[in-house]
């Protein structure tokens, strides 16, 4: 089923448990403008609130993932410099729309991912990546700094010394080397990309809808939390989940020797 988000920079579609977002200006290589940037937060709105979803797959259009921000015109999603209302209206960064969903985001990155395109995809919690994707925190060779979260999330994905080179330099990276360093799950053929992923995104999407929201919670809180409020935390996860329909059919399902059917209750 196509979604409209109400603009045609990007392409929207939910099929049972899996919403899948396009960047559709394939010419630009999905160079982000306000278009796709309110499509961003649109879908992350409406999987939030559709609680038959489970899971947001994201990827671009034609021969890109996202090339960053649209620089045409000489002007950025930054706004006017020497506006002194610019940095007080500026709307939420798109990686944040990402990160603030509860629900797994797994991002297919095909081609190029580019600055913020870089950054929209570093937002995804799990990445696979076309043969062909290459990946670049390019800001630096603009005469810009990092964006969109970039240096709270790659630093802490691949640590400092690797980040300060990447971000520092420019310099793109191949699939392989974006592998090696963490930056991406796997490495797939270009024409099994979006059969791999949703492949994925279906044996995810098909788990106990609260389990998989509060689980991609706890992982994220561990990384700031000490360990005596990580196992609070989890304690109250539990708590939570032993009292929903879909803790009772996995026991259920457990005892009948058959795979559970959860119904995100």
């Amino acid at each position: 089923m196509n979604v409209d988000l109400g603009t045609k920079d990007v392409v929207f579609d939910v099929d049972g448990a899996v919403a899948v977002l396009r960047f559709n200006r394939p010419q630009q290589l999905n160079a982000v403008n306000s278009g796709i940037g309110r499509g961003v937060v649109g879908a992350t709105d409406y999987v939030r609130k559709e609680r038959s979803i489970n899971v947001l797959v994201v990827t671009g259009e034609g021969r890109g993932f996202c090339s960053g921000a649209d620089l045409g015109g000489g002007r950025t999603h930054l706004g006017n410099p020497e506006d002194p209302q610019t940095f007080a209206t500026l709307p939420p960064a798109q990686a944040l729309a990402l990160l603030r969903l509860e629900k797994p985001v797994i991002g297919a990155i095909n081609g190029v991912a580019a600055g913020m395109g870089f950054s929209l995809a570093l937002a995804c919690d799990i990445r696979i990546a076309a043969q062909s994707a290459r990946f670049s925190s390019i800001f630096i060779k603009r005469g810009l700094g990092p964006d969109n979260a970039i240096s709270f999330l790659l630093p802490r994905l691949i640590g400092s010394a690797r980040a300060c080179e990447l971000m520092l330099t420019g310099d793109i990276i191949g699939a392989e080397q974006a592998l090696a360093y963490g930056i991406v799950n796997r490495v797939v053929p270009d024409d099994k990309l979006m059969d791999e992923t949703l492949a994925l995104a279906r044996r995810i999407a098909a788990g106990p809808g609260i389990a998989l929201q509060l689980t991609k919670q706890s992982i994220y809180r561990g990384l700031i939390n000490d360990a005596e409020e990580q196992v609070k935390l989890e304690y109250m996860h539990q708590h939570i989940l032993r009292g929903t329909a879909d803790h009772r059919e996995g026991v259920k399902a457990f005892q009948e020797k058959r795979e559970a059917r959860f119904q995100g209750r």
